[in-house]
């Protein structure tokens, strides 16, 4: 008995109910089932590609017209062949659009349609123009929003409209499903005009301008915060490694920093209207970032450069000593005496002092720490010394099984 022909595939049965012969293709080390369909002014390509992320694509092109032995027409073809569509993307609109297009400094791209533009998004670098005369013909637009409707993506190439759909399922493979993507498609072909490249002018973009503004600022917050980038050359500066308070201008600058963000944003985006340009989320973040970082290096600044107050002396005795070490190179990178604190909300200090200091100081001696108030009331830079009568070990110094804190010592 003769074996039994192998059933049909869901992709032959497609092909079958177009009244079409499939054809299996390699492309790229995947199979590819591919059968071809005929439509007024238009030639369709049903494509169904296998592996691991399976797509179904269905690809129109306008049917180019042979050459004949007319002069005028073979003219004509010629001219034709030097036209394409203007490449761009379609896909349904989604709320993250909507917020990009809120948030992200992005200008939604108008084609006269209400119904048509708040359900289809389309990311193009082309300018507005453009994309109104290729969706000038209600049919087209009817058109797309019935692709869009049947899952599909819209993408327009240089030579052809494709619809493409990843991840399809048997339900997707059925002629109630294809039929009015390939008519829709079709329509598209026939009404989306073709133009010449030259005519096809680019949206202008903002991108460039806001990075090189956010480079300048981010620039200048850095220089802000590096410790004497903006003091006054005849202030007597008594730098501290370790701040005495960490960081106390990072909370007001920041909130100083978003409300300048907030301005810029309204600015740019008031020129962005204006001229008709756009730029993207991830610029706008980085523009948050810089305002903030600005604002805690022109806080910090400011309360540096303004101080002109006395500086205030605080005799402590130190508690303990510690050290901290590389993760790195596991060398000691940075010496340490615990101090009772001075200031309210907090019980001791970490001063950070370098290695002869640290020697020279033994637990329970008095050091003498002179700080620079600070014109916002943020103490900035500080010089720690002994205190005059404090006790010192014989010869000004200790040796290192000297540096002692209360766990260490025996009882």
């Amino acid at each position: 008995m003769a074996a039994g022909k192998a059933p049909l595939t869901p992709f032959q049965k497609l092909a079958a109910s177009f009244e079409a012969s499939p054809r299996t293709e390699s492309r790229d080390g995947r199979t590819v089932e591919v059968f071809g369909l005929d439509r007024e002014a238009a030639v369709v390509a049903v494509e169904l590609a296998h592996g691991a992320a399976p797509c179904l694509v269905v690809r129109g092109q306008e049917e180019e017209a042979a050459p004949s032995s007319g002069y005028r027409q073979n003219v004509r073809t010629r001219m034709r062949a030097r036209l394409v569509y203007p490449v761009l993307e379609l896909k349904p609109l989604t709320s993250l659009d909507r917020f990009n297009a809120m948030f992200a400094l992005r200008i939604d791209v108008r084609t006269g349609d209400p119904a048509f533009d708040r359900a289809v998004a389309i990311k193009a670098d082309l300018a507005d123009e453009v994309i109104a005369q290729a969706f000038g013909a209600k049919e087209a637009r009817a058109a797309v929003l019935e692709i869009l409707a049947a899952g599909f993506n819209l993408y327009f190439e240089e030579r052809a409209l494709r619809a493409e759909l990843l991840a399809p399922n048997d339900s997707h493979l059925t002629t109630t499903t294809l039929s009015p993507v390939v008519a829709a498609l079709a329509t598209l072909v026939a009404h989306v005009p073709r133009l010449d490249p030259s005519a096809i002018t680019r949206r202008p973009q903002l991108g460039r301008t806001l990075t090189a503004v956010i480079l300048v600022v981010g620039l200048v917050a850095a220089g802000a915060l590096a410790p004497g980038t903006f003091d006054d050359a005849g202030m007597a500066i008594r730098p501290l490694p370790r701040p005495i308070v960490p960081l106390p201008t990072m909370i007001p600058g920041i909130l100083v920093g978003s409300v300048a963000f907030v301005l810029a944003f309204l600015g740019v985006r008031w020129q962005l209207k204006r001229r008709n340009v756009s730029t993207d989320l991830p610029l706008v973040l980085a523009l948050l970032v810089v305002m903030a970082t600005l604002g805690v290096g022109l806080l910090d600044a400011a309360n540096r450069l303004l101080d002109e107050a006395p500086l205030a002396t605080h005799d402590a005795k130190v508690i303990a000593k510690d050290t901290s070490k590389s993760r790195k190179s596991g060398l000691v990178n940075e010496w340490l005496l615990v101090v009772p604190s001075w200031q309210p909300g907090a019980t001791k200090l970490e001063l950070a002092v370098d290695s002869e200091t640290h020697r020279g100081i033994r637990t329970g001696d008095t050091v003498r720490v002179s700080v620079h108030p600070g014109f916002f009331g943020w103490e900035w830079g500080a010089v720690i010394e002994r205190a005059p009568g404090g006790s010192a070990p014989p010869g000004g110094t200790t040796t290192p099984d000297l540096q002692d804190d209360d766990r260490r010592r025996p009882p």
